[in-house]
């Protein structure tokens, strides 16, 4: 007879919590984030399309304000989202993952299996 399956975990129960609150934090973050920019640009572009058809001394002030509208909503969403995403993963083990955490391999012959048929060179 076969032996009993025992299940195998590879996450401890707190692991596995503080992934899946990364996961939903960056998934929060990135929606804000994304709700933002669209938010922003389509006002910008409405304000632009208005300045366009402005008068010649009422321009000026609209093309400020579709580039104002451009820049603070994207900004305060990008904001916001990294606000969420650190809020999220201060349970993480450590610290929360940043900027500088990002690395990148070094060239070497161990990764010429991953090229596609063109990019061996």
């Amino acid at each position: 007879m076969a032996e009993p399956a025992g299940r195998r975990v590879f996450l401890r129960d707190k692991d596995l919590a503080s992934a899946i609150r990364g996961y939903y934090g960056a998934r929060t973050g990135m929606l804000v984030a994304f709700w933002g920019i669209l938010l922003g640009l389509v006002l910008a572009v409405a304000l632009a399309r208005k300045a366009a058809i402005a008068p010649a001394g009422h321009a000026a002030a609209w093309w400020i304000a579709a580039a104002v509208s451009a820049l603070a909503p994207v900004a305060a969403a990008v904001l916001v989202g990294d606000r969420i995403v650190r809020r999220f993963s201060r349970g993480c083990i450590g610290r929360a993952p940043g900027p500088q955490d990002i690395r990148i391999a070094p060239r070497d012959a161990s990764r010429q299996d991953l090229l596609g048929f063109g990019q061996r060179g």
